[in-house]
């Protein structure tokens, strides 16, 4: 009988389903390695496929990179200064200015100032843009930065990357990451950040926010999506359009004026220096001037 009385059947089952056992979890050991192997195998495939993929993608990074003008490029420039004078951006129907930079409160309060002929020609694109869509407006994030805040961003980016460039180098390296305050179109009140926002000021879709300083914000990255690439170019044109230079290594920077915009129109000079320039009727809180 089966029944368990039997010694040495009872020694015989026992080992048969030992056996058994043994049997089945061979199997299962056998059968997760194999999927093991499987998912191993898919994985290093995903991890092949990523890094064949992203090598393209950087291949395509450093092409753009390589496209973009340098310090040297900009450096030989000259400076034929007109007299504009630093205004607030404000009262320019379908375009809204944001100062969103505490570190510039002692010098502008919370406005955001750039240079008369910029400001006009910023209402000539958000007119560009109205005619293009009704529903959408233009949002100045930054325009006129304080010589010196740039000054202090440059050094400190400059002292991260010795070492790493020699001497000669270290001037153009450091430029790629934050401008030379000599060559920087902020600084002069040249320069604006902006993006294109619907009539409630939720931003349209750029594929990075604005000032994200990732490979994708190159304005003409393949890697974003459709709706991005055609937010960018909508915001180019109109920009274009009133007469700014785009910078390409940032999709949402453009000037007039300075010494980027001069070499992009082949302009025999730039018509605005680097300022220090401090807003009049400051709080006193702020550490500021009246």
């Amino acid at each position: 009988m089966l029944i368990f009385t039997y010694g040495n059947s009872r020694s015989s089952i026992i080992h048969h389903s030992t056996s058994r056992a043994s049997f089945a979890s061979s199997c299962l050991v056998s059968y997760s390695l194999n999927l093991l192997r499987q998912h191993e195998l898919a994985f290093l495939n995903n991890y092949k496929n990523y890094l064949e993929k992203n090598m393209k993608k950087q291949d395509i990074y450093r092409e753009l990179e390589e496209k973009m003008l340098g310090y040297d490029d900009y450096a030989s420039v000259p400076v034929d200064a007109i007299d504009d004078p630093m205004i607030p951006i404000e009262s320019i129907p379908n375009l809204t200015a944001v100062q969103p930079y505490q570190e510039m409160a002692p010098y502008v309060g919370w406005k955001v100032y750039v240079r008369e002929g910029v400001a006009r020609r910023l209402g000539e694109a958000a007119s560009f843009l109205v005619e293009e869509n009704p529903d959408l407006r233009l949002v100045v994030h930054c325009g006129y930065r304080a010589l010196e805040i740039q000054k202090r961003n440059f050094d400190a980016e400059r002292e991260k990357l010795k070492g790493s460039y020699s001497e000669k180098e270290l001037l153009s390296a450091t430029h790629r990451l934050i401008a030379v305050p000599e060559v920087a179109g902020h600084p002069a009140g040249a320069a604006v950040d902006i993006l294109i926002a619907d009539k409630r000021g939720n931003p349209l879709q750029f594929g990075t926010n604005i000032r994200e300083f990732v490979p994708d914000s190159y304005t003409f990255s393949p890697f974003i999506d459709g709706e991005a690439i055609r937010n960018r170019q909508l915001l180019r044109s109109v920009m274009l359009k009133a007469g700014f230079a785009p910078f390409d290594g940032e999709w949402w920077h453009f000037s007039y004026g300075d010494k980027e915009w001069a070499r992009y129109y082949n302009q025999p000079a730039a018509l605005y220096n680097q300022t220090d320039f401090r807003a009049k009727g400051l709080p006193d809180e702020w550490g500021c001037y009246r």
